[in-house]
């Protein structure tokens, strides 16, 4: 293409943004040739324009969506790894708790231990029997 397309006059302008848009290929629908100045002929090389911008705008939405994707799995690839990387800090953090910390689970544990030992066997519990007494029927209704 070599350059934007002026309607009014049917002809492409040099340069622009959209000179290289179609990367040296020639855009799906060219505009036809303009051969005076009929108010059809004006209308189609309008629709023919706009046709082709919708085209180019669609092909930078694919590009834009392409690098939204990206950013998106490259966003959750660093939460992972920042997530993981904490889950084995702590993990090795663990492994070395201080001794006291032991004592204590180990003070708890006896302190069950002696709990269970002094309190009397479980026996069977005993049937508990609730009887609830019958809901008493509504009242009949009058009726006019």
């Amino acid at each position: 293409m070599k350059g934007i397309f002026d309607v009014a006059t049917g002809q492409y302008l040099p340069g622009g943004a959209a000179s290289d848009d179609w990367g040296g290929k020639k855009p799906p629908i060219e505009p036809p040739p303009s051969s005076g100045h009929s108010p059809d002929m004006d209308a189609i090389r309008a629709l023919t324009e706009r046709m082709v911008r919708v085209e180019a705008a669609i092909d930078g939405l694919k590009h834009s969506q392409n690098l939204t994707i990206g950013a998106m799995a490259g966003g959750f690839a660093l939460i992972l790894a920042v997530t993981l990387a904490f889950g084995i800090y702590t993990l090795q953090r663990i492994d070395k708790l201080p001794d006291d910390f032991k004592g204590i689970a180990d003070s708890i544990m006896a302190t069950v231990t002696a709990t269970r030992a002094a309190a009397p066997p479980p026996t069977a519990s005993p049937n508990i029997i609730i009887n609830v007494p019958p809901l008493a029927p509504p009242p009949p209704q009058q009726q006019p």
